[in-house]
């Protein structure tokens, strides 16, 4: 530092010279002389004045290195004082005009700044910076400190050799008396100055901090000096996390393949998830960003929810949240991060990314990405089901959906008989999570339930069915496809026959699916709605003629109204196929007559049908015929109302004769037409007679015919 050097004009030979002898008149003028010349000292200003201007004068003097002892003395005097030059040391107190002058810099204040970046001086450029970049947590960092002079030049020829220490404060509230004022550091360290490193030096020793700070500072203290010098960074900067650590409770089966892992969650209720720092001092809050659903899946669900504050003394923060989709998903690297912890640092003192690494060169170099995320894939989370099922009703489709054109007073209606397999029901059904959203992963193996499983759906009717009557499964499974979290399905029934007769029902269909994993309905919807239900017959009526002309046998179905069986004129699609005829109980006259009656397939129109029975030749025929409503075989005396044949003589038993190949075809059932034909249950054939002739009279008679 320079030495301040005072001069004044005394009229007494008294060292240190009385104040009443001071000079405060007329004008002296001179310089301060050093000897020996070299090393040069410099004296600021180069020459004094003294007297009525000023009773003293200041001459700074710096010396060059290595500096030395001179003698002080005055040249270029105006006037000769009487008693010479004397001088006054008041370091030592003594009269002395020997004087230490030295080349050693006068410091003022510190800095501490990036190695490698240049110093600037904030006090000629206040818009400058010395940076500070953000450092990791548990990362060896240094970086360099330089002795500023009053003026904020570099002090390049400043030395200290001990009594020089480096320490770091949080500084997320900065004491209110300034950089002296700052206690406890979290990290310090000694460092010397020697004349070679021109007042700038790199820290010795790294600095490596197990804790995550958002905001430090860095403060020189130099106690060679009285007062204590103090002097803080003009730059503050951020100690952060490497990386966050990503857990959850929905943590099923980290792989994302099972689809019956226990303790599934359903979509869009709350799950945890939480993201450690791995070090104290992280108090952020971490975002969730993009994430990826498991192998297969339809699409990537959205993940809704936030992260709190993480604890400060754990670095761990924990958030509610909900996913969205059905299966699983995990967070790419970086898919839950921090953006905003290095904040004091962001646009200048790290790079917009997410690098551990520092960059090696360019104008960024030894920079960290400003963010920080999971460093790699998590684990798959999950297992997550659908919230419920929804159904969206379509129209029923009746068994029979053909019948005559409307005309007049007719008007068609669709329906079904009691007991006839195959009335549908075509829905939708969807997976929904909590926000009636669908949930598209709900499909392949996700899709737990069985589509093809009647029993599944838990069909029930709105309306109580007639006593004895169930809805059941159709022999025909219902079919539909799971297709991103949607099933159209067509589901077949059967409404089994009420114990008694009963007048038609309009019936809807409820259902109330359940999976495997127990997803739902909150509570039985309709599939549709109404259709028709009838308890129909099927009659078949004795019929009469010559033997000469072949004979109708009239064929109809029937329906109850609720007071009488009447013909059912929306019918004109029951098909009585020919396997089902048999014929039996022939009486012949004479026996030689031949009869062979061939059936054929019959198909109802509005409800009516006749079976053309050909004429036996020479004689005349007496016939029973049945129909068996059953899938296969002849009718048997079991199910019709055809016992034996009792006659005088001969006694012949019901033995059919089947007309068609043996054994008989397969045929669709029409087990829903029986009736109640010879006792009081409707499970009867029906059954008729024929007769060709019966009444002919006379043998000889060729043909009659009456008039009225």
């Amino acid at each position: 530092c320079p030495e301040p050097v005072v001069v004044l004009a005394c009229t007494s030979a008294v060292v240190p010279c009385p104040v009443a002898n001071m000079v405060y008149t007329g004008n002296l003028t001179g310089s301060v002389t050093t000897t020996p010349s070299a090393p040069a000292v410099s004296a600021t200003p180069a020459s004094f004045s003294i007297g009525s201007a000023g009773a003293t004068a200041t001459v700074s003097l710096q010396g060059s290195a290595p500096g030395g002892t001179y003698l002080l003395g005055a040249s270029g005097l105006s006037s000769l004082p009487l008693n010479g030059t004397k001088c006054w040391n008041t370091a030592t107190n003594s009269q002395s005009c020997a004087l230490v002058v030295t080349n050693t810099p006068c410091v003022s204040n510190y800095e501490c700044v990036e190695t490698g970046v240049a110093y600037s001086n904030l006090t000629t450029t206040p818009s400058a910076r010395n940076p500070l970049y953000t450092k990791l947590a548990s990362t060896d960092f240094k970086f360099d400190v330089v002795a500023v002079q009053p003026g904020g030049a570099q002090a390049s020829t400043y030395a200290a050799p001990a009594n020089v220490t480096v320490e770091l404060f949080d500084n997320s509230t900065p004491p209110p008396l300034g950089c002296s004022s700052y206690a406890s550091p979290v990290a310090s360290q000694s460092i010397t100055f020697a004349s070679g490193d021109a007042g700038r030096k790199t820290v010795p020793a790294s600095f490596n901090l197990p804790r995550a700070y958002r905001k430090l500072i860095c403060r020189v203290r130099d106690a060679n000096s009285a007062p204590t010098i103090y002097g803080c960074s003009s730059d503050n900067f951020a100690v952060r996390p490497s990386g966050l650590q990503v857990t959850s409770s929905a943590n099923a089966d980290v792989t994302g393949t099972s689809t019956s892992s226990a303790s599934p969650i359903k979509a869009g209720t709350s799950f945890t998830m939480t993201a450690a720092a791995g070090f104290p001092g992280y108090d952020g809050t971490p975002v969730v960003g993009a994430l990826i659903a498991h192998a297969g899946a339809v699409q990537n669900g959205a993940v809704s929810g936030t992260f709190g504050g993480a604890a400060t003394a754990t670095g761990i923060a924990t958030g509610s949240f909900s996913y969205s989709e059905v299966g699983y998903f995990r967070f790419n690297t970086s898919g839950v991060y921090d953006d905003a912890f290095t904040s004091v640092d962001q646009s200048t003192d790290c790079t917009n990314d997410f690098s551990n690494t520092p960059v090696a060169s360019g104008v960024d170099a030894g920079k960290y990405g400003c963010k920080f995320g999971n460093t790699a894939a998590t684990t798959y989370f999950g297992r997550f089901i659908p919230d419920h099922f929804a159904i969206t009703p379509g129209l029923p489709v009746a068994a029979c959906t053909v019948h005559p054109a409307a005309s007049g007073g007719y008007l068609p209606v669709d329906f079904s008989y009691f007991d006839q397999d195959g009335f549908a029901t075509p829905f939708t059904l969807t997976a929904q999570n909590s926000g009636n959203q669908t949930t598209k992963n709900y499909a392949g193996s996700f899709a737990r339930f069985v589509l093809t499983n009647w029993a599944s759906y838990g069909f029930s009717t709105v309306a109580v069915l007639p006593a004895g009557s169930v809805i059941q499964a159709s022999a025909t499974p219902p079919a539909g496809n799971w297709l991103a979290g949607v099933a159209a399905i067509t589901a077949r029934h059967r409404v089994s026959r009420p114990t008694a007769l009963a007048a038609p029902a309009n019936v809807v269909v409820n259902a109330l699916p359940v999976d495997p994993d127990g997803v739902s309905l909150a509570s039985a919807s309709a599939v549709s709605s109404a259709t028709v239900l009838r308890f129909g017959r099927l009659r078949v009526s004795n019929v009469l003629g010559p033997d000469t002309r072949d004979l109708r046998m009239p064929i109809e179905a029937q329906f109850w109204n609720g007071s009488s069986f009447v013909r059912n004129s929306d019918d004109s699609c029951t098909v009585v196929p020919a396997s089902a005829w048999s014929f039996g109980n022939y009486v012949k006259r004479p026996a030689s007559v031949v009869f062979s009656p061939i059936p054929i397939d019959k198909n109802l129109v509005a409800g009516f049908s006749a079976l053309t029975i050909a004429r036996p030749t020479a004689g005349r025929v007496t016939f029973d015929a049945s129909i068996n409503l059953a899938t296969t075989g002849p009718e048997t005396s079991l199910s019709s109302c055809l016992k034996n044949l009792a006659l005088a003589s001969p006694t012949r038993p019901w033995a059919p004769i089947v007309t068609t190949a043996t054994p008989s075809p397969s045929r669709a059932s029409l087990l829903h037409l029986a009736g109640q034909w010879c006792d009081s249950t409707p499970t009867n054939n029906p059954s008729a007679r024929g007769s060709f002739g019966l009444y002919g009279g006379v043998e000889s008679l060729i043909y009659q015919r009456e008039n009225y």
